[in-house]
């Protein structure tokens, strides 16, 4: 398979052939992975996201590029296609030949290489055979290609400069004149191509031609960017008035020449890193910033001629290389290289970043905002939690900006410090100043310092007049020096640039904070993976599944942090990658072997945490002990109703009533009343500790940086359990994400400009599952602490019962979306809140926050979820009222059962024997029995719905079902009424299944809704009504009754399912009385309200309805699309009923085209999927009788007419719709025409006509029941067969069966008196035909 990406994408197979690929979208997801092909790891699902969508990603981004991924393999190939944990990657055996473009990157390397080595013979060829490469622009159905495409252009140009120059070296001159001419017309500023067709022309003879070129150029140049020429152009010029032909030539080679820096304006000539060839200097910085920006494309492409660092046009190959520490004339150190000299002075010492013993894995993109960071801030603070990398990063980064940095690049490690004071010290030996001194009198010794003078001083008089990077390392436990000290340096030194890494940002002005965010899930495999090769040499995840699933659930567990990764790796020594996961529970006993020579707080996982824990005052720590109660995220009003210890709207003053003292002292005066004998202060801190940390600190003489952090407050020494007051969380929670203990997710802008409710768009915090387990642990570890996480446990459960009880009406109603997004962001919360309810039996809360979850679970698609949490809670009744229930019982991975292992059906049936006596809502017992029923009830629905619902043949189910019925059948009041009581009549289903009988009961549910339901209540009664008597014999003609009164109440209520599916009814009732334009104007608003709701199991079966109309209409082709869109759909939210029907449009599709093969080969198909799935028997009606046809046209007449008889009794025993019943005679009447039958036939067309009453047949079915009308008159004269007709009309469904009974029988008789040697195979072709009709086990 090769893979061409340089113009439109491409796949062609072996033979060269073009694959067909569809769309603009699986063009663009084949060339996102095409551009990675060389790459080991996968490429990630948000990256394939953005080069496929671009800025307007899909609703469910990662579903749709799963659905997009299927569609590519079934166009290349299922095994084309890889995936791997983290994202997707081609599978290429030679990537470097198999992909277009990284063939031209392979070759173009080849053919430069080959310049510079004197063969400029093999270099032009190969270089040619690189550019003929291109059939268009690079990546070319990439929605935004400008960013990935920058590279291979530039790179394209570059290939174009060197191939030109191996032609002028092989003296062909007039060759390229003509294309030379084309190039500078199509790129006038770039001055390599002016160049080279000045010396074409000098070197073919036209010296006169080549001034004026030059001529041309200049005044390109002046006019457009007000500049000269460069300095290549101008020595080409000086050399063609002298005229020196030979000085024209280049050598064969194509080397570059090498260009002197000027100096800069500022003195500090060696932050550039080379000359542009128009003169103007290349910042150093921004040329190490292109190598990592892969969205600006920047970057040399390859390190030769022809491509510009800073993005440019490409015509920098004047510009010479530089050497690291290098300086041009002026600058203070002497060492500056002169113009064509390949030798250089040493380097001064640049630096002390140490060498790395490990890989680094991934961050380009970060080191590449590091880089843009430190462009246009001169203070960069790396945060992020412990053992996120942050040191690692910021050491990376800095060591890619070392040419920018003439003075050098120099890292202080502030960890192993134990007081602030000295860190202005161990900066000053980290830049190499600090000195050994000779000892003078007593006196200047106390005077200056052992350093002979103040360590701040000092380090501003080095840096004052210098340009570099000073990495400070480590910066938290010292973050006030450490900020006062780059505050004095970025003020008095201006060419010093500080890049810091803190747990918190130092709040310095002019910071720019960049956190380190914990790895994505492919670097994080890759890490795991390159380190766990160093304990165990050959290790490869991706060997096996069982590993693979193993090490995705460590990285995601370990929350994507480097140091816990490297941690777990080690432990390969001992154990296999499944039993590190499955002991992380235990983390931090678990993940102890770190490096002997780091720094003792990096060496295990809970020194790492630990260490910020102990950085915190006691406010801080107990907010972080009550967030932890928290289950994935929360809201800022969620955290100041569960940690504050007042309701909100108290102040932090009435909070702390009746306290002992405030927290903290707001002044700063000496409260000598608050102490006991003991001398130990109010707040619990004892003087004499406090007299140790001041003495500690105490700075060196001389030392103002160091001498004002003794002065400055220290940190909050606050009472164990501090009231906090509901005013006082945010502040904390701030303080707390300062740290780095917590992460606060912003809204993007699309999400918040949709919200619309209370809270919509507002900002998450969340705790990484590592610091919440290890906070998790100090929250219950003694009686004060566990007293306080009970309360905070109790309150969280209030708020979210609070939550969801708000939330409930607002899911019914026009405001439904932003609150859909709030339940959805808090399910976990709720979740939690439900789970400590059903352990503790508090039936108050189970009853509430199920009753306000249920309509959530349905909308949404969590029925299976809710059905495993009602049959938990069914458990609870045959408990003791208010005993404790599941101490210690959890989901886990149970999800679909009940407690003890049990189906939650199992609770179905158990219905106490008796209605207790007392008023519903009044008296206790009989308000639980109620309880208890409407969960029973809500069961029932929820699994039906996903095809796992009861069975009808068993009798306890059919006993529970009518009692079910019957008692609420007499119930009338608000709990009929309202949501789950009004699905009541569903339970009549289990006994009647599809019978007139269900209808009875909808008309009292419509009269209970009435009188004690709401608008979204009534509305939802007559929808389902009306869903109903569509399906039923007689329905359509009397659904349209409600239609009216229906859509005004969807309209009043808001509800978008509601709208969506009274849409649905129209279009169904329009499509059945010949109304097509106004069924797919339905159909239509349906899909899109049903795509914006977010309900994705519906869309797949409205394209397919929207599929079915175009058929009928014969538009064959606009069917099939919209069967292609509907499988889209199914994919991208794991629908698999809708297949079937979609393979029963297909094949219909293919009989309008009379491709018999092809419509068997569908049918049978949508028969086979649909004995895996939850088909409704009238499918099987459909599909039965569809196969049934396709049989007759076949050419086994009596065959497809047994199956015709088959179906149409099936489908009169599943209480049918007569429309369905009438296409089954329709098609027996086809069949019967062509054995001969014609009379027959001709009355099973009257007994359908009668049957459809008003409904007028579609196009297609008009005009197959013309065909056999004619084929009838043929035989039989028109007026004979209207006769019949009219006379058939008032034909039963019994009756037609008994006439095509006669006529088979008929048939049977005849084939059996016919030629000898087909005797017997009438009787078994109707054996067989009465088998393979047979209807499928009942569902």
């Amino acid at each position: 398979m090769r893979y061409l990406i340089l113009g439109t994408t491409e796949a062609r197979d072996d033979h060269g052939d073009p694959l067909p690929l569809g769309g603009p979208r699986i063009r663009a997801l084949l060339a996102a992975l095409a551009v990675r092909a060389a790459r080991t790891a996968p490429a990630s699902v948000d990256a394939l996201i953005d080069e496929v969508w671009a800025d307007d990603p899909p609703h469910d981004a990662p579903a749709a590029l799963q659905a997009l991924v299927g569609r590519l393999r079934r166009a290349i190939g299922r095994d084309a296609v890889l995936s791997s944990p983290g994202g997707y990657r081609l599978a290429t055996a030679a990537p470097q030949d198999d992909v277009d473009l990284l063939r031209f990157e392979r070759l173009t390397h080849e053919g430069i290489r080959a310049l510079d080595a004197d063969d400029p013979e093999t270099a032009a060829a190969t270089l040619r055979e690189a550019l003929a490469l291109w059939r268009g622009p690079a990546l070319a159905d990439l929605p935004d290609r400008d960013a990935a495409a920058a590279r291979p252009e530039a790179l394209r140009l570059t290939a174009l400069h060197r191939r030109i120059d191996a032609d002028l070296a092989l003296d062909r001159p007039t060759d390229v004149i003509p294309e030379l001419r084309e190039l500078v017309a199509d790129h006038p500023l770039d001055e390599t191509f002016h160049a080279q067709l000045i010396r074409a022309l000098r070197a073919a003879g036209h010296s006169a031609d080549a001034l004026a070129a030059y001529e041309d150029v200049r005044r390109i140049l002046a006019d457009r960017l007000g500049t000269d020429p460069g300095a290549e152009l101008k020595e080409l010029h000086r050399r063609l008035l002298t005229t020196d032909a030979e000085a024209l030539r280049e050598p064969r080679g194509g080397e570059p020449t090498a260009q002197t820096a000027p100096p800069r304006a500022d003195g500090h000539e060696g932050s550039g890193g080379g000359t542009r060839a128009d003169g103007r200097a290349i910042d150093g910085r921004r040329a190490a910033r292109s190598a990592f920006d892969g969205r600006a494309g920047g970057g040399r492409t390859d390190g030769g001629a022809g491509s510009r660092v800073d993005g440019g046009e490409a015509g920098s190959r004047t510009a010479g290389p530089r050497t690291p520490g290098s300086r041009s004339p002026g600058s203070r150190t002497a060492g500056s290289r002169t113009a064509g000299s390949r030798t250089a002075v040493p380097p001064l010492p640049h630096g002390n970043l140490r060498a790395r013993l490990t890989s680094f894995v991934g961050r380009q993109k970060e080191i590449g905002d590091i880089l843009c960071d430190l462009e246009g801030a001169r203070l960069v603070t790396l945060t992020g939690p412990g053992g996120s990398g942050k040191t690692r990063l910021s050491e990376e980064a800095a060591g890619a900006v070392t040419d920018g940095y003439p003075d050098g690049v120099w890292i202080a490690e502030l960890a192993p410090l134990d007081q602030p004071s000295a860190v202005p010290g161990a900066v000053l030996s980290a830049v190499g100043r600090r000195e050994t001194m000779l000892p003078a009198s007593g006196l200047e010794s106390r005077t200056t310092g052992a350093d002979g003078g103040d360590p701040t001083s000092r380090l501003v008089e080095y840096c004052a007049d210098r340009r570099l990077l000073l990495l400070l390392d480590n910066c938290e436990h010292v973050i006030d020096t450490a900020a006062r000290l780059a505050e004095t340096l970025l003020a008095h030194c201006p060419g010093v640039t500080v890049l810091a890494t803190s747990r918190e940002p130092l709040g310095v002005p002019g910071e720019t904070v960049r956190p380190v965010e914990p790895l994505p899930p492919a670097p994080a495999h890759q890490l795991f993976a390159e380190r766990a090769a160093t304990v165990r040499p050959g290790f490869d995840p991706a060997a096996d599944p069982d590993t693979a699933a193993a090490v995705a659930e460590i990285c995601r567990r370990l929350d994507g942090l480097p140091l816990a990764i490297e941690l777990a790796a080690a432990r390969l020594r001992l154990l296999t990658p499944r039993q590190i996961a499955d002991r992380l529970d235990d983390r931090f006993r678990l993940l102890t072997s770190g490096s002997r020579t780091a720094l003792p707080r990096q060496q295990t996982l809970r020194a790492v945490v630990e260490w910020s824990w102990d950085l915190l005052d006691e406010r801080e720590r107990t907010v972080l002990r009550r967030v932890s109660v928290f289950a994935g995220g929360w809201t800022l009003s969620a955290a100041e109703a569960v940690c504050a210890d007042a309701p909100p709207g108290a102040s932090a003053l009435t909070s702390s009533t009746g306290s002992t003292g405030s927290a903290d002292h707001a002044d700063n005066t000496d409260h000598t009343d608050d102490k006991d004998a003991d001398g130990v202060t109010e707040d619990g801190v004892g003087i004499r500790d406090v007299l140790e940390d001041a003495m500690a600190s105490t700075p060196e003489p001389g030392d103002t940086v160091a001498y004002a952090e003794t002065r400055a407050p220290t940190r909050s020494h606050a009472r164990p359990q501090a009231r906090i007051a509901p005013a006082e969380v945010l502040e904390l929670l701030g303080a707390l994400v300062d740290k780095s203990l917590l992460i606060v997710d912003h809204p993007s802008h699309g999400a918040a400009a949709e919200s619309s409710g209370p809270a919509g768009g507002e900002p998450r915090y969340r705790m990484l599952e590592t610091i919440n387990e290890y906070v998790g642990e100090r929250a219950t570890e003694d009686v004060v602490a566990r007293a306080d996480h009970k309360a905070a446990v109790a309150r969280h459960t209030a708020h979210f019962r609070d939550f969801i009880r708000t939330a409930e009406p607002r899911l019914r109603s026009a405001g439904q979306l932003p609150w859909l997004r709030l339940v959805e962001a808090d399910l976990d919360n709720i979740r939690a809140a439900l789970h400590r309810s059903l352990t503790t039996a508090d039936e108050g809360t189970v009853f509430a926050l199920i009753r306000d979850l249920a309509w959530f679970w349905w909308l949404r698609n969590y029925r299976d979820e809710g059905a495993a949490w009602v049959g938990r809670a069914l458990a609870l009744e045959s408990r003791p009222h208010g005993t404790d229930g599941e101490a210690d019982r959890g989901l886990g991975g149970e999800a679909d059962r009940a407690p003890g292992g049990s189906h939650p059906l199992d609770q179905f049936p158990l219905i106490p024997a008796r209605v207790p006596d007392g008023e519903d809502g009044v008296d206790e017992e009989a308000t639980r029995y109620w309880q208890f029923m409407d969960l029973r009830l809500l069961l029932f629905f929820l699994l039906a719905e996903q095809g796992t619902g009861p069975d009808p043949s068993d009798p306890e189910i059919r006993d529970a079902a009518i009692r079910m019925r019957d008692a609420y059948a007499s119930h009338s009041g608000p709990r009929s009424a309202s949501f789950p009581g009004l699905l009541w009549p569903f339970a009549a289903f289990v006994i009647q299944g599809f019978s007139g009988d269900m209808l009875p009961l909808m008309d009292r549910n419509v009269a209970h809704c009435r009188t004690h339901g709401d608008d979204w209540a009534l509305g939802v009664t007559l929808m389902y009504r009306t869903h109903l008597a569509i399906d039923m014999p007689g329905g359509v003609e009397s659904a349209g009754d409600d239609m009216a009164e229906l859509r005004e109440l969807a309209a009043r209520v808001g509800d978008r399912w509601m709208l969506a599916q009274v849409e649905g009814a129209r279009g169904e009732i329009a499509t059945h009385r010949g109304r097509f334009g106004e069924a797919k104007a339905a159909y239509e608003r349906a899909t899109r309200l049903a795509q914006e709701l977010g309900a994705h199991t519906e869309v797949p079966f409205l394209y397919t309805r929207l599929a079915d109309l175009a058929v009928h209409e014969r538009d064959v082709e606009g069917a099939l699309r919209l069967v292609e869109r509907s499988e889209e759909e199914a994919e991208r939210c794991g629908t698999q009923d809708v297949l079937a029907f979609n393979d029963i449009v297909r094949s219909e599709a293919e009989l309008v085209r009379g491709d018999l093969a092809r419509a068997r080969t569908y049918c049978d198909a949508a028969r086979r999927r649909a004995l895996r799935g939850t088909s409704p028997p009238q499918f099987w009606v459909v599909a039965n009788g569809l196969e049934a046809r396709i049989t007759g046209l076949e050419g086994d007449l009596v065959g497809g007419l047994r199956k015709l008889r088959n179906t149409l009794r099936d489908g009169l025993a599943v209480n049918s719709m007569e429309l369905l019943l009438a296409h089954q005679a329709e098609s027996a009447a086809e069949l019967l025409a062509g054995c001969g039958q014609e009379p027959l036939a001709a009355r099973l067309l009257g007994a359908a006509d009668g049957w459809r009453g008003r409904l007028p047949r579609s196009p297609l079915v008009a005009g197959d029941v013309g065909a056999t009308a004619a084929r009838a008159s043929e035989a039989l004269g028109q007026a004979p067969v209207e006769k019949l007709r009219t006379e058939s009309t008032t034909l039963t469904p019994g009756e037609a069966l008994r006439l095509l009974d006669e006529a088979l029988n008929s048939l049977d008789a005849t084939d059996a008196s016919g030629v000898t040697d087909a005797s017997g195979t009438a009787g078994t072709q109707a054996a067989a035909a009465d088998r393979s009709a047979a209807p499928p086990p009942a569902r």
